[in-house]
Order: C-alpha cells, then sequence, then structure tokens
C-alpha cells in the first residue's frame, strides 16, 4: 500500500464546513403587511363596513375604519351571542347576519336577528 493511501485511511480529509447561506430579505420577513391591510387580511375598507355594522348592531362604539383589537373583540361577542364559535375575523354566517353578505342575493332572506 502506498503511503499515501495509507494515510489517508488513517487522517481522512476534513471537509470545510460548507458556509450557511443567508436567506433573501424577502425570505426573511414573508409576513410583511400592506399599509391597507389590516389584522387577519381585512382590507381598512371592507373593516369600516363590518364596523360599522357592528356599530348599528350595538356591539361597538364607534368605526376606527381599521380592523383593530376593539373590532376583534365586538365581533367575538357578536359570535358568541349568536352561539357560534367565536373567531378574531368574521365569518361568512356573521358577515350575512350583519347584514353583509354577497350584493347580489336576490332570495329575500332577511339578515338573522
Amino acid at each position: 500500500m502506498s503511503i499515501l493511501l495509507l494515510a489517508a485511511l488513517i487522517f481522512p480529509l476534513q471537509h470545510a464546513p460548507a458556509k450557511a447561506v443567508k436567506p433573501s430579505k424577502q425570505a426573511r420577513h414573508p409576513t410583511t403587511v400592506k399599509k391597507s391591510a389590516a389584522v387577519g387580511g381585512i382590507s381598512n375598507d371592507r373593516a369600516s363596513e363590518i364596523e360599522g355594522a357592528l356599530v348599528k348592531a350595538g356591539y361597538l362604539d364607534r368605526n376606527s375604519g381599521r380592523w383593530d383589537a376593539l373590532a376583534a373583540a365586538a365581533m367575538k361577542r357578536y359570535q358568541a351571542d349568536h352561539h357560534w364559535q367565536t373567531k378574531y375575523v368574521p365569518d361568512a354566517r356573521a358577515l350575512i347576519a350583519l347584514g353583509l353578505g354577497p350584493a347580489d342575493d336576490t332570495s329575500g332572506h332577511q339578515p338573522l336577528q
């Protein structure tokens, strides 16, 4: 056996550790939210509509125009009072009951009371 082969078996080559690849800026911050969107992905325009309905229903004192902690808490109370699953963002049933369902509803159904 040659000396080099014997040395390679006794003292295996040590490889330099692989360099850690830094994630791109976009990968490090994938949850960047536009200013027009708020918590739960609800746009400020839609939040204003929902808040207006919650004010009208007596669950919210004012319409802030954005989906914030007060709006989310009001929605949770509204859903709990109707014995529905409580969520921080409105589900379809809550939106329909608040009169914010599809605009093309021609069934003649009134919002749930």
